[in-house]
């Protein structure tokens, strides 16, 4: 062998570089915020944010929730524009790496305090799935907030913000 260098086999040159591409991979999605410590325990959808925590948030005054299977519904005293919807274990999204169903909005993925969120919006409607733990659905907190009155920004502000408040009350 010339210059005296070691021949490797093409089967370890192969594993290297598919070893590098895996680490590279592993640490731009790291960037781009994952899961958390935090975690859903047994606590139901509506004890996820008090009343006033959600009225602060939509800066509407919102009646007490009522919890339906996994999720908590909550509407605006008196007017029937704006609601809240907090779900645990029911993404609303979509599933991250899964294509819409015709004619539903593409989800955006973002990050809410380096934890991967998923965020779908349609006119007066914005529905955020925060992923405590990107390999388990039961660890999906999912926001809906649907005012007439406000822009398709504004009501994904508000749902983005109530997911982050959610995240800072969770055990972990």
């Amino acid at each position: 062998m010339a210059g005296g260098g070691y021949v490797v086999d093409p089967l370890v040159k192969r594993s290297m570089a598919l070893l590098s591409m895996t680490v590279f991979a592993v640490s731009v999605l790291a960037g781009c915020g994952g899961g958390t410590d935090k975690r859903l325990t047994d606590q139901a959808s509506c004890d996820l944010l008090s009343t006033d925590a959600i009225s602060e948030a939509t800066g509407t005054t919102i009646g007490e929730g009522t919890e339906e299977g996994r999720q908590c519904f909550y509407a605006a005293d008196g007017s029937p524009t704006a609601a809240v919807t907090i779900g645990a274990g029911a993404p609303t999204a979509g599933y991250p790496d899964q294509e819409p169903p015709p004619g539903a909005p593409a989800p955006e993925e973002i990050d809410i305090d380096g934890v991967m969120a998923r965020q779908a919006s349609n006119g007066d409607m914005c529905s955020v799935d925060l992923w405590l733990d990107p390999e388990s659905e039961d660890q999906v907190v999912s926001v809906v907030f649907i005012d007439a009155n406000r822009s398709d920004e504004e009501v994904c502000t508000v749902s983005a913000t109530l997911a982050g408040d959610i995240l800072a009350g969770l055990p972990g």
